[in-house]
């Protein structure tokens, strides 16, 4: 019953509560995010309740429905390049920390490294499942985007049932893919 219609609600809420409780996020303060999928739709439901403006850094590759829905909540959209990789200064993360910077005022949510994000997953996500399931899971088939839905559902699920099998799924040609393809090992961000 997530409200955005994606399991990203969850991580949004999260991620701005705990930069609220920190004092990194202020009343009146800019939140900045890189995002290709619902964690934008997510954040800028959560911002436009909370009263933050939301900058959105999203690859040209996102759905244009997407993009109208965030932008309905208040979003401000920066469209940038998705054939670029990481260090070049149109890739939507890189892009995401410059704008934070240069930005007064301002918080980079950065999904992809924020332990608010599998941390949402961990006691709420982790534990519904559970319950639902009345204690009886064999495996859990999740997709990936910043990780944070697999690691916090493996960190409640391996403590209530040690044996559980997590599998990730993800499609033939995302970034992941070539990490297992090629044998190079996938940077460690939640």
């Amino acid at each position: 019953q997530n409200p955005g219609g994606s399991i990203k609600d969850r991580m949004a809420v999260s991620m701005i509560e705990a930069a609220e409780r920190s004092g990194a996020l202020q009343p009146g303060d800019t939140i900045v995010e890189a995002t290709a999928g619902n964690t934008g739709i997510g954040l800028a439901l959560v911002a436009a309740v909370k009263g933050y403006r939301l900058i959105l850094v999203i690859p040209d590759k996102m759905s244009s429905e997407k993009i109208a829905h965030a932008r309905a909540l208040g979003a401000e959209i920066r469209l940038t390049r998705s054939d670029v990789a990481p260090g070049h200064p149109a890739y939507y993360q890189d892009m995401a920390a410059r704008i934070s910077r240069e930005t007064e005022h301002c918080y980079h949510i950065n999904q992809f490294g924020n332990a608010a994000n599998p941390l949402a997953h961990e006691i709420t996500t982790g534990p519904e499942v559970w319950q639902q399931m009345h204690h009886k899971l064999d495996a859990v088939v999740c997709g990936i985007g910043s990780g944070g839905t697999l690691t916090g559902l493996s960190r409640f699920l391996s403590r209530v049932q040690p044996e559980i099998e997590m599998i990730l799924a993800d499609p033939q040609g995302s970034s992941l893919a070539e990490y297992v393809r090629t044998g190079r090992h996938v940077p460690s961000t939640s």
